[in-house]
């Protein structure tokens, strides 16, 4: 279970993001934010950050035991290395970020069904790719490759 410090370091820094308490968002048609009450953020599946001007996310949204996490539409620049701690994790969208390059960690993760990474400023996948072998679902649409590894021939998209 998470522990208190986590919690709080959490909770933290979506107040000092102006991130809401979890709500369902009329103009977005769909729950956003991250409730400010432990029991109910350890039974989140799904967090919905997108459209927050986000920079970073914290390496403690990584310890949640989330199906869905979607990061669109932020200022993201890096993905931290404890996302290999969300072995649930089924559908990650961190398109319309500013990535230039990815963790290998992230292609750790077993149950990951949808990765969308379209609209950064990748320059190359790692090898590591074929390691999703549950992907169905891979957007990798405007990027900055100057090739792809012959991985992604691997995948059974």
């Amino acid at each position: 279970m998470m522990g208190d410090a986590l919690f709080e370091k959490l909770r933290k820094w979506a107040t000092d993001n102006g991130i809401d308490n979890l709500s369902y968002d009329m103009r977005y048609r769909c729950e956003r934010g991250i409730p400010r009450d432990k029991l109910k953020l350890l039974s989140l599946k799904t967090i919905n950050l997108s459209r927050l001007n986000l920079t970073m996310i914290p390496k403690e949204l990584c310890y949640l035991n989330l199906i869905s996490l979607k990061l669109k539409d932020n200022q993201i620049e890096q993905i931290p290395h404890e996302i290999a701690n969300l072995t649930s994790l089924q559908e990650l969208d961190f398109s319309y970020n500013a990535l230039d390059e990815l963790p290998r960690e992230l292609f750790d993760l077993p149950n990951l069904i949808s990765l969308s990474l379209c609209s950064n400023k990748l320059h190359y996948i790692p090898n590591e790719l074929e390691n999703l072998t549950k992907l169905e679902v891979l957007d990798l649409d405007c990027n900055q490759f100057r090739n792809l590894p012959h991985e992604i021939s691997k995948l059974t998209l």
